[in-house]
C-alpha cells in the first residue's frame, strides 16, 4: 500500500476535526508522530471521562505532556476527589511548555499552580476568596505573563501588590454582567 507524503498527512491532520485526531493516532507510525503534537498542543475543557483519560496520559507520559501549550479546566465537580486532584497536579507538573492556562475556582491555587514548571504567557483564573493571597505569590514567579484575567471579588484585588512583575503592566477593568455580578477582570494595559 502506498504511503502518503508527510507534508500531505500534516495538512490533513491540521484541518481534521479535533474528535478525529485520536483515531488518526492509530493509523500508522507516521500518522501518530504527525498527529500527536497537534492533538496535545491545545487541551480544551472536556467531558469528565475524556478529562480523566487525558490527565492520566499527561501524568504518566511527560514526553506527551511537554507538547501542551494551552490547557483549559472548567469542571466544578472534580475538587472533591483527592485522587483526581493528585492526577491533575501531576499532569500540570509535566507540562513544561505550557503558555496558556485557564482554571475554574474549585482548583486550589496553593496545591496546583505551585506545580507549574514553566513561564506562562496567559492566565485566566476564576478566583475563590481563599486564593487571593496565593495568586499574588504565584504571580511573582511568572514575570512573562502578558495577559492576566482574574475573576474575583473587588476586595481580592487588594492582595495584588504592585511589585508583581505582570501587575505593573496591567490595568483593572470592572465588568458587570449577570454572570460575574460586577467582578473585576484584570487585563493587559493597552496604550
Amino acid at each position: 500500500m502506498p504511503r502518503l507524503p508527510v507534508e500531505l498527512l500534516a495538512t490533513i491532520v491540521k484541518y481534521a476535526p479535533t474528535n478525529i485526531l485520536p483515531r488518526l493516532l492509530l493509523v500508522s507510525r507516521e500518522a501518530y508522530s504527525t498527529t500527536l503534537p497537534i492533538l496535545y498542543a491545545s487541551v480544551p475543557n472536556m467531558s469528565k471521562r475524556c478529562t480523566i483519560q487525558c490527565l492520566l496520559t499527561l501524568a504518566t507520559k511527560p514526553e506527551i505532556a511537554c507538547l501542551v501549550r494551552s490547557f483549559s479546566f472548567f469542571s466544578p465537580f472534580y475538587h472533591a476527589l483527592q485522587a483526581f486532584h493528585f492526577l491533575f497536579t501531576r499532569a500540570l507538573g509535566n507540562m513544561t511548555s505550557l503558555h496558556k492556562l485557564l482554571l475554574h475556582p474549585n482548583v486550589t491555587i496553593s496545591n496546583v499552580l505551585i506545580q507549574v514548571p514553566c513561564q506562562l504567557m496567559e492566565l485566566v483564573y476564576l478566583s475563590s476568596p481563599s486564593d487571593s493571597r496565593r495568586i499574588s505569590q504565584f504571580l511573582r514567579t511568572q514575570p512573562t505573563i502578558e495577559k492576566l484575567t482574574l475573576i474575583c471579588s473587588p476586595n481580592d484585588l487588594d492582595t495584588l501588590t504592585s511589585d508583581t512583575p505582570c501587575t505593573q503592566r496591567l490595568e483593572c477593568d470592572y465588568k458587570s454582567d449577570a454572570k460575574t455580578s460586577s467582578r473585576p477582570t484584570i487585563t493587559p494595559f493597552s496604550a
